[in-house]
């Protein structure tokens, strides 16, 4: 499986060719998963068109990788300002903060 290529490709997407038998099964294919989130980055820009600065937050780790990939489509697609900011959780008391 190789990344998605053309204009429209966000370079977090790019994938290493792997071989049948080390691949691993995914909810999502890169293709479907990058039209999704870019699909969530156009939602964002069309829901705060009026904002000049959004703040985008994830819950430490896979949340802060989500929020960094469309921080990086907002200003692809909307050249949007934008800060990033990663939420950590305790799991033993989740609503510390």
């Amino acid at each position: 499986m190789s990344g998605i290529s053309g204009p429209n490709r966000c370079d977090c997407f790019q994938m290493k060719d792997i071989d049948a038998q080390n691949m691993k099964n995914y909810i999502l294919t890169a293709e479907v998963a990058e039209k999704k989130l870019r699909r969530m980055a156009y939602e964002i820009v069309e829901n705060n068109f009026e904002e000049k600065h959004l703040i985008l937050a994830g819950v430490r780790e896979s949340g802060s990788v989500i929020a960094r990939i469309i921080q990086h489509l907002l200003v692809e697609v909307a050249n949007v300002n934008t800060q990033l900011l990663t939420v950590t959780l305790d799991k033993k008391a989740p609503r510390e903060v």
